[in-house]
């Protein structure tokens, strides 16, 4: 991961420019489900209508690379996943949009013995 995000994105602008419409609604639930461990889902969604969220924007990376580690100890970028919007540069120029779609294949506690050793950790598909 880049040490700094590409930059700071306003929830409405996640929305409409990303796609992401339901991000507010869907870190509420993720952040409900941290902090009560073990509750039912009813009690996790009541606790997630509930919460106050006291930013408005959050850091977005554009780019993130994916490295393996070789057996010499050396690692490697092995892959790479792009997301930006649509953009018009001054000279009305348009990039397309580019959402990468990625599976990622985590490990459960009983293979963290072989972590590493699959090089089909995860699978990009192009969108």
């Amino acid at each position: 991961m880049a040490l700094k995000p590409t930059k700071s994105v306003m929830f409405d602008n996640l929305a409409s420019d990303y796609g992401a419409v339901d991000f507010q609604d869907a870190l509420a639930n993720f952040l409900a489900c941290i902090n009560n461990l073990g509750v039912s889902t009813y009690t996790m969604h009541w606790r997630a209508e509930d919460m106050l969220i006291p930013f408005c924007a959050v850091p977005v990376f554009h780019v993130i690379k994916f490295t393996k580690h070789r057996h010499s100890g050396e690692s490697e970028i092995s892959d790479s996943v792009h997301a930006w919007p649509e953009v018009v540069d001054l000279y009305t120029r348009t990039t397309p949009a580019r959402f990468d779609t990625v599976i990622i294949h985590q490990d459960s506690p009983q293979d963290q013995g072989n972590k590493g050793t699959s090089n089909d950790l995860f699978s990009k598909l192009e969108v």
